[in-house]
């Protein structure tokens, strides 16, 4: 486990991101998206006038 955060870890540092592979179920993954979509549909709005 720690070598597997070591590895987590250096891969944040070097690229800023990781992937955790089957974190999620696929319902939560669908859920989780309705979610976001609607975060950003509505960020998008807020945001309008800066993308004119």
């Amino acid at each position: 486990m720690i070598d597997e955060r070591s590895q987590i870890s250096s891969l944040y540092d070097s690229e800023g991101y990781f992937v955790l592979k089957d974190y999620f179920a696929q319902s939560e993954i669908l859920s989780l998206r309705k979610v976001i979509l609607k975060f950003h549909e509505v960020w998008k709005q807020n945001l309008a006038e800066c993308y004119q």
